[in-house]
C-alpha cells in the first residue's frame, strides 16, 4: 500500500514538474508575440490539473488574441477565474483583461469580486 501511494505521489510530481517547464518554455516564447503560432501548441500541451496556473492561462489567452481568436481568449480568461474562485491573483488580472478589452461592467464586477478576497488591492487609474 505504501509503495502505490509512493508511485502516485512520484507520477503527480513528475506530472507537474514537466508541466512547469513546458509552461515556462511557453511563457518565455509569449513575450514576442510573434511567436503565438508556434508556441500555441507548447502552452495548450502544458496544462494540467496538477499544475494550475494564472501565467498559463494569460499567456494563452493572449495569443489567441494575437492569432485573431479574441472571443476564445475572453473566454479562456473568465474560465480561469470561474475554476479559482478564491484567487485574487486571477480575478484582479481578470478584470484587468476586461478593462483592455473594454468590457467595463464585466471588469467592475471581476475588480469588486478581486476586492472582496483581497479589501487592500490598489485601485485601478482612470
Amino acid at each position: 500500500m505504501l509503495a502505490a501511494a509512493c508511485l502516485a505521489g512520484a507520477i503527480a510530481s513528475t506530472v507537474t514538474y514537466v508541466s512547469e517547464i513546458r509552461l515556462q518554455s511557453a511563457a518565455a516564447g509569449a513575450k514576442n508575440l510573434h511567436d503565438c503560432p508556434r508556441i500555441l501548441p507548447d502552452i495548450r500541451g502544458s496544462d494540467t490539473p496538477l499544475n494550475p496556473s494564472p501565467r498559463r492561462d494569460l499567456a494563452f489567452a493572449g495569443c489567441l488574441l494575437e492569432t485573431g481568436h479574441g472571443r476564445h481568449a475572453d473566454r479562456v480568461m473568465v474560465a480561469a477565474a470561474a475554476a479559482q474562485p478564491r484567487n485574487v491573483e486571477v480575478w484582479f488580472t481578470l478584470a484587468i483583461w476586461q478593462a483592455s478589452r473594454r468590457h467595463r461592467a464585466a471588469a467592475r464586477s471581476a475588480y469588486a469580486h478581486a476586492l472582496t478576497l483581497d479589501p487592500h488591492l490598489a485601485r485601478p487609474a482612470r
